[in-house]
């Protein structure tokens, strides 16, 4: 089996998501940390990583995608509401460019999934879970995004979900001097709060975090008030606009009880945050809604959509064909460590200096790669290259490399 067809796309995202729940599953930073330790042991695990947004939990690797899944619906908790999407192979190398590029985005060309894909990529290469043969696929994914990025307009414009508040805002005329409240101010509640302090100054912003030091830091940039993360139900009460941006959450935030109404409730949290009652008496904003708001400006995203796609083929294809010479190329440095080996018993290159003997041997493996280059469209097993080779070619590394692996040529 090729490497290729061992790579994986395991996972829940908005396009999977149960209709109506604003509810993608998330991971904890310790469950994270047992799942790489866990991979790690797994026999023919290359290459595994998580990427988990606000609308994606999803699983990449090299190996056994059953045991992978396995750990999926582990993580799920027995969670029946979703059913993970399965990918192997080209399917899941697609899914990958297109994750990468923002096409696949809820938000179509969404800026922001390049950069949780690095970050994601760079924590599982520091934890030791990436090859080099992923490391190269994940860079081609990467410089694809690039490229779509640079020559097309799908990412043309300002459709982040921070700036999806702003537009749902102004929509709606609610009035700048109004007071906020906003939960949760990690890098997506920080966009948030600067967003709001910027295009409405008027406004009575105010911040809570579970660590209360990043919102203090944060109050004292934007000008904004900070209450304790405890008093939240307390206090909910008294903004006319609440907007939370909390992950891994184990319960909801603003609970029934609060007696919450007639207030505008912006819920950016994964799980949600809100209770379902709350949405009797309030108006609750989900990210399915701040999407479809954005969603209508981007017609000029969705007509650049077909050449994004053609973008993502070649590369895929520039992949692929890399993909064939590695595979192949494998057989240069199996048959270069038998070569060597056998060179250190032969009674005659025993008496030549090993210098000469390894220049000899890398000249000659050079000249057998560069015949494999040659001949990468053509499908010859990789077991059976270097008798191609010795038929091929009648020269004096054919001739050392019969002799070597005692190769018989009709």
């Amino acid at each position: 089996m090729l490497r290729s067809d061992k790579i994986y796309a395991i996972g829940i995202n908005h396009l999977s998501n149960v209709p109506g729940k604003n509810k993608v599953p998330s991971i904890t930073d310790m469950q994270k940390c047992n799942l790489y330790r866990d991979m790690l042991k797994v026999a023919g695990t290359e290459a595994f990583l998580t990427l988990n947004t606000c609308n994606r939990l999803e699983f990449y690797g090299i190996g056994n995608k059953d045991l992978a899944l396995a750990k999926y619906i582990e993580i799920l908790g027995g969670d029946k509401q979703y059913t993970p999407f399965v990918y192997s192979g080209d399917e899941a190398i697609l899914h990958l460019f297109q994750m990468a590029s923002g096409i696949g985005s809820q938000l179509i060309g969404d800026l922001e999934i390049i950069g949780q894909f690095k970050r994601a990529v760079a924590e599982a290469k520091d934890i030791g879970s990436v090859s080099g043969y992923f490391k190269r696929l994940a860079d081609s994914c990467i410089k694809s995004a690039k490229y779509i990025r640079t020559t097309t307009s799908i990412s043309d414009g300002t459709t982040s979900l921070s700036y999806a508040v702003i537009e749902y805002l102004k929509n709606n005329n609610l009035r700048e001097d109004k007071k906020i409240l906003l939960i949760g101010v990690g890098s997506f509640g920080t966009n948030i709060a600067r967003n709001l302090v910027h295009y409405f100054p008027k406004c009575q912003l105010t911040l809570s975090n579970r660590t209360s030091a990043r919102a203090v830091e944060l109050g004292k940039e934007t000008g904004a008030l900070v209450i304790d993360y405890s008093t939240i139900n307390e206090q909910a009460n008294y903004y006319d606009i609440v907007i939370t941006a909390v992950s891994d959450l184990s319960s909801p935030i603003l609970t029934a009880d609060t007696g919450l109404e007639q207030k505008v409730i912006i819920d950016l949290s994964s799980p949600s945050s809100v209770d379902d009652e709350i949405g009797d008496s309030n108006v609750v904003v989900s990210n399915e809604d701040l999407s479809k708001i954005i969603n209508k400006t981007l017609d000029k995203r969705n007509a650049d959509l077909p050449k994004a796609h053609e973008i993502i083929s070649n590369e895929i294809k520039a992949f692929k064909d890399w993909s064939n010479f590695y595979h192949k190329s494998e057989s240069a440095r199996i048959l270069k460590s038998d070569v060597l080996e056998q060179s250190m018993v032969c009674p005659f290159l025993m008496q030549i200096e090993p210098e000469v003997v390894s220049g000899f041997v890398n000249e000659m493996i050079g000249s057998y790669v560069q015949f494999i280059k040659k001949n990468e469209a053509n499908v010859i097993p990789k077991n059976e290259l270097h008798l191609e080779y010795i038929k091929q070619n009648k020269n004096s590394f054919s001739k050392v490399l019969q002799d070597f692996t005692r190769t018989e040529v009709n």
